[in-house]
């Protein structure tokens, strides 16, 4: 923390930072009592009042400056040559919003019109023609640069960079050079860097560069292309698949865990062999590459930030650096490391590493998450402006000192950073701006931009006069004050939680964590009455109607979750839980942990087709919407995996990070639910400790058959004391995701998979309710996002249930919480530090617990077999449900077709 960032803490405190996210306040007084951060918002609602928000994890956002509400997740932002416009790109349109007032915003296409169409879709790289009158942008799956034209819509050019037998390429990032006559784009599928002559549309130039090139930037004489490149790996074919045969040539779970021998080298699985993913900081990997673009040579290849392995603070690096953005000046290139947070700064020249920029948040400093995302240097190169994404702020800083002068106040994932010509003014664009607010309920107005959470969410554009002195000092003020605040911990709570102890000695030995699909708060729980929900959006309560597609199947009162609510009833809920992620390709990194980067974020909401038979390598590593964490994914202290392992906290795993991206899903997989057609790996503590009879996510597998295999392990494993119960256990409960009917397999109507679902919440309850390990057991239930279903309060709010002996009887706790809040509670249960600034900062869930164990078992409820037959589910599996024994699959939750669910709701 520099000096200056320092004195802006409250002046009466001095604050300690002590293993497991505990502060001891010191008065000065001395008196000494304990104390936690925790976000601003810990008892309020998400909500939006005027530019401001209260966000759904707890942070507030302040944005500095005018503020206008534009389109959600725009990853592209130009300002025109006479500074009267600024374009922002989203993957389906483009904004135009006037910078002087009024603030006229114009879009292409006007909305709910799908013509003149932008193409099939958009990524980063935008651009103004020099006379300003059109736009350039990407087609990106297509391998394509459009130029739009502003005053008609229409498209008035259209350059393919698909050339000399090059294929299947996908146009990321791209610069315009001053004259306007050439574009110099990366393309990300065939890791290389092209020259297009705008006049004539063809490609001057094709340069190979590292794995998945991310951002272009020139020099100021703009004979140098300076690339960075995310990607980790190149991911090879399972040798033998073919298109023909992939659903049963393919292997049923990872060959390997990433880092060992047999990841970098190759191995043997499942009767293949099966070839290795080469060497960790490989030179084309998470790299800057200099380009000299007279000869199209690369002239350099240079590893930015900390390197994969590498010792940092009191942890072994798991991430590598994600080099993302690039600012380059006349002498100096500042490169911008998004899992480090961290800026490098080289030498233009000989290419010679001078110096790393920590961005650091006052009182976090050793815990990652400001996630620095764009980079852009004032017009007297004497200033460096980083759109923060994590902090929700601007960092400036000084580049003769290399300090943090301090931070601007910015929306929900500050993305994207411009600077006016005159250096005096910064528009600033937010991805989430403040964020989603609610769907649906009593009073709520349609907008009319789409009921999905990405969609009615509205990201933000400041125009922000550039701060100075007491400006900057108040600004870098309000970003701390928006990110945490000091709570004392009650007497009471300090006694039986382990705010101050290196190692709980609570009741809680064993945690049970439990992730399921989609569903929002009001949902399930919108009709109970001791809760702030809407009545009229529990679809998927007590007492609802349910209806087939075609209207011939019709249960006018039926109960869809019976187990929940007797679970809720028994145990403890939250009515104030928000899951941070709106779709699942990043629900399943938060719910592990893992903060998605750049990388992740613009991929998960670009249209990307994979063609992993094609001849782009990249075209492999597209991950859709699949539950994985891999490689090009990893947090700098990587994820509740690595966590626990590098602590010694014993766990098993049950389904999560297994569901790999290219991978076929149906009813004959019932092993592990998939079948590989390209080798990627697991994070090897999660290799190490999974099951590899538990299906993932595939909705043409039961979850009654998860919980038999469930059953099994528990069997063999912990009840025959071959191995001692562990002290977390994760697992995949996906059938509340709901797919199409099928009555023959005992799925009558769509929610019939919610009724499964509910069954096998239930029976692993009194399972484990009637085990040896029930008396010091805590199981939380969540679901990885809120897509499948709208909400009153807003339209991230989720599920949260807490089920233990020792939670209060009936209780619904009012206290904010987010995936954060999660990873925070089972860390300090399990006497851990944070991972990162979002579980460091988080908002503690501790209401809920009472000193007064209650430990009668819960018996499960059975489903209304109109609704859901489990009898007729396992047949295909030559199974029989033994509910007296207990003491046209679609993939992974498409964006699109969570939306047009919401449409026919």
């Amino acid at each position: 923390m520099t000096g200056r960032l320092r004195r802006l803490l409250p002046p009466a405190l001095v604050i300690v930072l002590a293993g497991l996210g505990l502060w001891l306040v010191v008065s000065p007084a001395g008196v000494t009592r304990p104390t936690i951060l925790e976000p601003p918002g810990r008892n309020q609602q998400a909500s939006i009042t005027g530019t401001e928000a209260t966000l759904v994890n707890g942070r507030r956002v302040t944005p500095a400056g005018t503020v206008l509400r534009t389109q959600s997740y725009n990853w592209g932002l130009a300002i025109s040559p006479d500074q009267s416009r600024a374009a922002l790109l989203r993957a389906d349109s483009i904004e135009v919003v006037d910078l002087l007032p009024p603030h006229d915003i114009r879009r292409y296409p006007p909305r709910g019109t799908k013509v003149p169409a932008l193409g099939t879709g958009t990524y980063m790289g935008i651009a103004f023609a020099p006379d300003g009158k059109s736009i350039f942008y990407g087609n990106a799956n297509e391998g394509q640069i459009l130029r739009l034209d502003l005053a008609s819509g229409e498209i008035v050019a259209t350059i393919d960079i698909d050339d000399g037998g090059i294929e299947d390429s996908f146009v990321g990032d791209f610069v315009l050079t001053r004259d306007g006559r050439t574009l110099v784009a990366v393309d990300q599928f065939n890791f290389r860097l092209v020259t297009v002559d705008v006049a004539s549309g063809q490609v001057r130039q094709s340069v190979r560069v590292g794995r998945h090139p991310f951002a272009v930037a020139l020099s100021p004489d703009e004979r140098t292309a300076w690339v960075s490149n995310v990607g980790m790996f190149e991911y090879p074919l399972i040798p033998g698949v073919t298109p023909d045969n992939r659903a049963t040539a393919g292997i049923t779970f990872p060959a390997y865990g990433v880092p060992s021998a047999e990841a970098e080298q190759g191995t043997v699985a499942e009767g293949q062999s099966i070839p290795g993913l080469g060497p960790l900081n490989h030179p084309d990997a998470m790299s800057v590459f200099k380009v000299d673009l007279a000869s199209g040579q690369v002239t350099q290849k240079i590893h930015t930030g900390y390197l994969v392995g590498a010792d940092r603070d009191d942890i072994r690096t798991v991430g590598g650096a994600s080099p993302g953005a690039l600012a380059v000046a006349r002498d100096r290139v500042y490169v911008s490391n998004a899992t480090n947070d961290t800026i490098t700064v080289l030498d233009a020249g000989t290419g010679k590493r001078l110096a790393d920029i920590a961005l650091n948040v006052p009182g976090l400093e050793t815990l990652r998450g400001v996630l620095p995302f764009s980079v852009v240097l004032s017009p007297d190169q004497s200033r460096l402006y980083v759109a923060c994404a994590g902090l929700n702020a601007v960092a400036v800083i000084d580049v003769h000192t290399r300090a943090i002068e301090g931070y601007v106040p910015a929306g929900w994932f500050a993305a994207l950073v411009a600077v006016s010509v005159d250096g005096q003014r910064l528009y600033v664009s937010s991805a989430k701006g403040l964020g989603s607010g609610r769907n649906a309920g009593p009073g709520f107005d349609d907008p009319g931009r789409g009921l999905h959470p990405g969609d009615i969410m509205q990201g933000t554009l400041q125009i922000v006069e550039t701060p100075r002195g007491t400006t900057l000092s108040d600004g870098t003020r309000q970003v701390i004050d928006n990110t945490y605040a000091a709570r004392e911990v009650p007497p009471l709570l300090a006694r039986t939680l382990p705010y101050a102890n290196s190692r709980f000695e609570g009741p809680i030995k064993h945690i049970v964590f439990v992730v399921k699909e989609n569903r929002t708060y009001d949902q399930v729980f919108g009709q109970r009455r001791d809760a702030r929900g809407n009545p009229s959006g529990a679809t998927l309560g007590l007492g609802v109607r349910v209806a087939s597609k075609d209207g011939r199947r019709v249960l006018p009162r039926v109960d869809v979750t019976p187990n929940h609510h007797a679970l809720a009833d028994r145990f403890a809920i939250s009515d104030n839980f928000y899951c941070d992620a709106d779709q699942s390709n990043t629900g399943h990194r938060w719910v592990v942990g893992v903060y998605p980067n750049e990388w992740v974020e613009v991929n998960a909401r670009s249209r990307i087709e994979a063609r992993p038979f094609g001849p782009a390598p990249g075209r492999r590593n597209v991950n859709g919407s699949s539950a994985v964490v891999n490689p090009e994914d990893y947090n700098e202290a990587g994820a509740l995996w690595e966590h626990l392992a590098r602590h010694g906290v014993p766990f098993f795993n049950f389904g999560f990070g297994a569901e790999m991206p290219q991978s076929i899903e149906a009813q004959m997989h019932k092993e592990t639910g998939i079948r590989m057609t390209v080798s990627f790996p697991l994070p090897k503590p999660l290799f190490d400790r999974s099951s590899r009879k538990y299906p993932t996510f595939n909705m043409a597998i039961p979850d009654q058959y998860r919980m038999d295999m469930f059953e099994e392990e528990l069997r063999t494993r912990w009840e025959s004391g071959v191995e001692s119960f562990p002290s977390l256990v994760t697992i995949v409960l996906p059938n509340d995701h709901m797919t199409s009917e099928h009555p023959e397999d005992g799925y009558p109507f769509r929610e019939s998979y919610v009724a499964d679902n509910d069954l096998a919440l239930g029976r692993l309850v009194e399972r484990l309710s009637h085990s040896r390990w029930w008396d010091d057991m805590l199981i939380i239930v969540t679901e990885d996002d809120p897509q499948g279903g709208t909400d009153s309060v807003d339209a991230h709010r989720s599920l949260l249930m807490l089920i233990s002996p020792w939670v209060k009887r009936g209780y619904v706790s009012p206290v904010l919480a987010s995936f954060g809040s999660l990873m925070r509670l089972q860390f300090t249960l399990l006497g851990l530090p944070p991972l990162n600034q979002f579980d460091g900062a988080a908002t503690l869930i501790d209401d809920v617990f009472s000193d007064s164990p209650d430990i009668t078992p819960y018996d499960a409820r059975p489903s209304d077999l109109r609704l859901f037959d489990p009898q007729l589910a396992f047949k295909p599996f030559a199974r029989r449900f033994n509910w007296r024994g207990l003491a046209t699959s679609r993939a992974m939750d498409d964006p699109d077709d969570m939306r047009r669910d919401l449409d026919d709701d």
